[in-house]
C-alpha cells in the first residue's frame, strides 16, 4: 500500500515542473570563485529572482518553474557584468551553470588622491 501511494505521488509532484538553478560566479583568469556576485533569473522579461552568490560564489535558486530563462551576474567593483540568454531549465533537473567574469583592465591599480579634511577648532 505504501509503495502504491509513494508511486502515485512521485507521478503527480513530477508533473508539477519544478527544477532546480545552480550558478557559480568566478574570475575568467584565475578561475577562482567570486564572491556576492548579484544574480538576476528573467524569463518573460520578468525577474523572477534576484539574489547575492556566497562567499564561495555559489547561489542556488529552487524551485524554479521549467522554461527558458536570462541569467546576468552584475559585477563587483574591477569587473565586468556577465549575463547569458535562454539558459533552459528542465522539470525534476538541477540546472547548473558557471558565469566567468572579466576583470576590467583599467581598474589593475588604485590611485590615491589626497583630499584635506578642515581641521576642527580645539577647545
Amino acid at each position: 500500500m505504501f509503495k502504491i501511494r509513494f508511486t502515485i505521488l512521485s507521478v503527480l509532484f513530477s508533473n508539477l515542473g519544478f527544477a532546480q538553478l545552480e550558478v557559480h560566479t568566478i574570475d575568467s583568469a584565475t578561475k577562482m570563485p567570486h564572491p556576492f556576485v548579484n544574480v538576476m533569473v528573467e524569463k518573460s522579461n520578468k525577474i523572477v529572482a534576484m539574489i547575492y552568490t556566497d562567499a564561495d560564489g555559489y547561489v542556488e535558486i529552487y524551485p524554479i518553474d521549467t522554461g527558458r530563462y536570462n541569467i546576468s551576474a552584475v559585477g563587483n567593483f574591477g569587473y565586468y557584468d556577465d549575463s547569458l540568454k535562454g539558459i533552459l531549465i528542465e522539470s525534476n533537473q538541477i540546472t547548473k551553470i558557471e558565469m566567468r567574469l572579466r576583470a576590467r583592465p583599467d581598474t589593475d591599480r588604485i590611485i590615491i588622491i589626497q583630499h584635506n579634511h578642515p581641521q576642527r577648532e580645539q577647545k
